[in-house]
């Protein structure tokens, strides 16, 4: 495996395999803040949700949804960001979003 330091503390690193699925190229990826999903948006519009554990991919997104501690949302695509796409947008016209669910 592949030792990264960070400060005082040393993890390694293994490759677990490839993640399939995307139709097409995909833009963004994020961990939920517990690291046990990967969600990916791809230039085909699609949002796709694997378990980082065994590489599952699920059948719906909705299964990482009402997570209680998500984290912040960084994908362009996903219900926290649906709001900001108007009918008239093109895939493109929007290239970085951070939505965060804090109360304070």
């Amino acid at each position: 495996g592949h030792k990264h330091k960070e400060g005082e503390r040393s993890r390694e690193i293994h490759y677990r395999g490839a993640l399939t699925g995307n139709s097409s190229s995909p833009t963004h990826v994020m961990f939920t803040a517990d690291a046990q999903f990967l969600v990916s948006n791809s230039t085909d519009m699609s949002i796709i949700v694997w378990r980082t554990g065994t590489g599952e991919r699920l059948s719906t997104v909705s299964a990482v949804r009402d997570m209680p501690r998500l984290g912040p949302w960084r994908n362009v695509l996903g219900w926290p960001v649906a709001g900001i796409w108007k009918d008239s947008y093109a895939q493109s016209d929007i290239n970085a979003v951070c939505q965060s669910f804090s109360t304070s």
